[in-house]
């Protein structure tokens, strides 16, 4: 009988094993962007979702549940004039996408007022039970802020209520069209410790195209200095190999990444 245990405990892991796809990356700029009196700066939230979806038998009964690496709520201010992007408070972990969020932030004169609230009671998914937010995050929530621009400081300031005449909204699309070139790096996310893996594990991936475009123009821009023109020659050809195995629409889907993964390569110092 123990014997037998042992065999299902092993042969269920070997089914469940690899039942997870590559590295997706959900990306969303939070309701209410405001500007700066000038319209020369923006203020507002930042969500991101790393997650891999399940595969395999891990997609019955219903499609089955991702597994959630990494969630964070951010509030960044950016500048048009300079391009430049500024974090000015971290929130950590958190459940839910950013329509469970009330995200309330303002300028007045250079500083920035700030609330983070939840809408509705958030739910605890059970694939997230190991990004439990931290307890200075969740201490955040439902408090009101001031960062002060000149000292470069954040202190708590009592309830308020909003004139919303006095704020000026900004679309959301106008932000992302402007951020995009921003990376994730840059965004502040560590994949260092959000997905650790060694330097060959990590290229068997980039070539692999599993993952979503982000995140591998991260991993390439991270691993920049440990990549030497040899192992970028190598890559490329590996890459170029991979697509032009494929046929049809499946090799059409794949030519544009496969331009962007390349030259993103290619434009490597050591490279040139």
């Amino acid at each position: 009988m123990k014997f037998l245990n042992v065999l299902l405990v092993v042969t269920a892991s070997i089914l469940l094993s690899g039942c997870y796809g590559g590295i997706q990356i959900s990306s969303d700029i939070g309701w209410g962007a405001n500007y700066n009196a000038d319209s020369s700066q923006v203020v507002f939230y930042k969500f991101h979702h790393i997650f891999r979806h399940p595969k395999g038998l891990l997609r019955f009964p219903d499609g089955g549940i991702s597994k959630s690496l990494y969630r964070n709520i951010s509030l960044f201010t950016y500048s048009f004039e300079d391009s430049s992007l500024n974090r000015i408070y971290d929130f950590g972990s958190f459940y839910g996408n950013r329509s469970r969020w009330e995200t309330t932030a303002f300028f007045i004169n250079n500083d920035v007022i700030f609330n983070l609230a939840p809408l509705h009671a958030l739910p605890k998914e059970e694939n997230d039970s190991s990004m439990t937010p931290t307890p200075m995050a969740e201490n955040s929530l439902n408090r009101w802020f001031l960062y002060k621009h000149a000292q470069d400081v954040i202190v708590e300031i009592e309830p308020m209520t909003i004139d919303s005449s006095a704020i000026r909204k900004v679309s959301l699309s106008l932000i992302g069209r402007e951020t995009e070139h921003i990376s994730l790096l840059e965004w502040g996310l560590n994949f260092d410790e959000i997905y650790p893996q060694t330097k060959r594990e990590r290229l068997a991936e980039i070539e692999s195209f599993e993952n979503c475009r982000a995140y591998t123009l991260a991993i390439i821009e991270l691993m920049a200095n440990d990549l030497t023109a040899k192992d970028i020659d190598r890559l490329i050809r590996r890459i170029n190999r991979y697509v032009d195995s494929k046929e049809g629409h499946e090799r059409s889907r794949l030519l544009h990444t496969r331009d962007v993964v390349v030259g993103k390569l290619e434009g490597l110092p050591q490279y040139k």
